[in-house]
């Protein structure tokens, strides 16, 4: 009787064991692929840094062509407006385009990965409207639409096999 009592307390030992390595794992490997992620949106923000706000033309996304490694300032840098509206530009493993690294190269062996950029106008004169977009901490920004303002939004989100992993947005200055 006592060595089946200590065989059953040796094994629920075990299977708790193994319960815990596991969920150590998960969770090592989540940490990994938050850590890439806020990496991955770094770069868009270190490339942002280095480039300039927008060209004498004041256009507003990507020249006809114009793709990464060729973007000369932010309001490139994401997709091109329709109708007044900013659009979304990917550089993603799977399309050959990306992820992109802050000089605007693709990096290697990230496949899966994708940075989905998005900038916004903003009237820095307007007051918080319905037209607001929603920060992930909770403030609101006024985006307008349309270009031309000295002042822009940038939003990264940043995606592992289609899943969303991790967004980040700042505002960019003249």
């Amino acid at each position: 009787m006592d060595a089946a009592i200590t065989t059953l307390i040796v094994g629920v030992g075990t299977v708790g064991m193994m319960g815990l390595l596991a969920a150590g794992t998960v969770s090592n490997q989540e940490t990994a692929q938050l850590t890439t992620a806020i990496q991955l949106a770094n770069n868009i923000h270190e490339l942002c840094d280095r480039l300039s706000f927008a060209d004498s033309g004041h256009f507003w996304g990507p020249q006809s062509g114009q793709a990464a490694p060729n973007i000369k300032n932010i309001t490139e840098l994401g997709g091109a407006l329709s109708s007044g509206v900013a659009t979304s530009a990917t550089y993603s493993a799977s399309a050959g385009t990306g992820p992109l690294d802050a000089n605007q190269n693709v990096v290697s062996g990230m496949t899966g990965w994708g940075q989905t950029v998005t900038v916004h106008s903003v009237d820095p004169t307007q007051s918080v409207t319905s037209n607001a977009s929603t920060d992930n901490d909770n403030t609101t920004i006024p985006v307008a639409s349309g270009g031309g303002y000295p002042m822009a939004r940038v939003t990264v989100s940043v995606t592992y096999d289609g899943n969303q992993v991790y967004q980040t947005s700042w505002l960019v200055a003249q």
